[in-house]
């Protein structure tokens, strides 16, 4: 959860875990994660 968050780079998913707990006032657990590559083709 080290990696950068995709709507906000300078956080990272664990900070931004963090803050949107603070804000809703309940734990949130991280069930899967979706790997995205950016600049991946269709074939």
């Amino acid at each position: 959860m080290n990696q950068p968050f995709i709507r906000n780079p300078k956080l990272t998913v664990n900070e931004q875990l963090k803050q949107t707990i603070s804000v809703v006032g309940e734990n949130i657990r991280v069930r899967r994660f979706v790997r995205f590559v950016l600049g991946e083709k269709i074939d």
